[in-house]
């Protein structure tokens, strides 16, 4: 057991009504690092169990929903994608892979800042595993 009686074997996971909506968890090429797409230029979402990155919706007409960006025009080009279930919308890339099981819950696997170190070697590469 690790600080504050969390298990460190266990992943986290988040129940349904927690995961905020409306999210999606979509495909990811790992080895490209990007979304897998089909041919219409759509994201395609994970199924259960599959490893995904999540995804959140921006409506700027909504302010629970509103995306301003970054000091960077550049680093917040890179977070939004565009046309992802239909023509027009947007979402935010948060980064984060997940894998939702059967019953709705929503697991965390890694986050592609630890992808990126892990590259780097600035992390010890057995301390993540897959779940």
């Amino acid at each position: 057991r690790g600080r504050r009686g969390l298990s460190m074997t266990r992943p986290s996971r988040a129940p349904p009504p927690l995961l905020p909506r409306p999210t999606k968890i979509v495909r990811f090429d790992v080895e490209r690092e990007r979304v897998v797409r089909d041919a219409a230029g759509r994201c395609v979402e994970a199924a259960a169990g599959e490893v995904g990155e999540l995804l959140g919706l921006i409506d700027n007409a909504d302010v629970t929903r509103l995306f301003d960006g970054y000091t960077d025009r550049s680093a917040t080009e890179k977070k939004i994608l565009r046309d992802v279930a239909a023509v027009g919308d947007l979402y935010f890339s948060t980064g984060d892979l997940v894998r939702q099981d059967a019953e709705g819950f929503v697991y965390f696997v890694t986050a592609s800042a630890t992808r990126f170190a892990g590259r780097a070697r600035t992390c010890r590469r057995r301390r993540w595993r897959r779940y």
